[in-house]
């Protein structure tokens, strides 16, 4: 991290700099999986991500599918649906 000095705390030029950093040690992915991991053992998060399944399941049970379904559309009603 070389040079981080030259820019004032806040700076996009040195946040990049750092989370590329992160990224190409590996660091970022391991404190991802890390905090995921974490998370998951939470009844609060296993609790939502079961009723997101339900919704999303529904949702997409009530779809007809065809040829020239448009995924775009379908994200955007299902985004909907669940908010």
């Amino acid at each position: 991290m070389d040079g981080m000095m030259q820019y004032p705390p806040g700076d996009s030029r040195m946040i990049d700099k750092i989370v590329h950093q992160l990224k190409s040690q590996g660091i970022f992915d391991q404190f991802r999986k890390e905090c995921l991991a974490d998370v998951d053992t939470k009844p609060a998060y296993q609790n939502l991500h079961q009723r997101v399944e339900g919704s999303v399941t529904g949702f997409l049970a009530s779809q007809e599918w065809r040829p020239d379904l448009n995924k775009n559309q379908l994200r955007d009603s299902l985004r909907k649906h669940i908010h």
